[in-house]
């Protein structure tokens, strides 16, 4: 087991470095603050909220939930739509046409689901975009893996973050 874990943590940096050694950073970098910027815009007002009326959001520890809704509802899909746009056209290939709209897609379930917090819709409404976000998520891992060994467990870990959002919607 120990074996197993060494070559696969050793496989996954090598392949991070490579993709890094790869990318055009200027174009990485303002993608991912273009991308993130609705996401910390969100995550104030929801925290603002939390703070100052505290009776009209559910009940959770938002000091802890905020900062992991923003990582991995937010930043791994950000995070891999932005490499994935920033790598030379050679590379990327055909996995910009299948990923980049998953990847953009999931970004935009998350900042839904922020907003129906936000603004108290039915809890319905959450949960379907965290379920549209989940599927998405999980279905991509395959492909994701197949274009990028960190890629691919970025999706499995949001896409397991979005099931969680779904039990969690509903409970509210």
């Amino acid at each position: 087991m120990k074996a197993f874990i060494r070559r696969s943590w050793r496989k996954l940096v090598c392949s991070a470095s490579q993709m890094y050694a790869l990318i055009c950073r200027p174009l990485f970098y303002f993608c991912f603050a273009v991308s993130l910027a609705p996401g910390v815009l969100l995550g104030a007002l929801l925290g603002w909220k939390a703070i100052f009326f505290p009776a009209a959001m559910p009940q959770i520890i938002w000091g802890l939930f905020l900062p992991l809704w923003f990582l991995f509802s937010c930043t791994l899909p950000a995070l891999c739509a932005c490499t994935m746009l920033a790598l030379p056209a050679k590379y990327s290939g055909r996995a910009l046409m299948r990923l980049a709209p998953v990847y953009t897609m999931q970004l935009l379930f998350a900042y839904a689901w922020a907003l129906f917090l936000l603004y108290r819709f039915p809890p319905l409404f959450c949960v379907l975009s965290a379920a549209s976000a989940a599927v998405s998520a999980l279905l991509c891992v395959r492909y994701s893996a197949v274009f990028g060994i960190g890629c691919g467990m970025f999706m499995l870990f949001s896409g397991i973050w979005d099931v969680f959002l779904v039990f969690f919607s509903a409970g509210f």
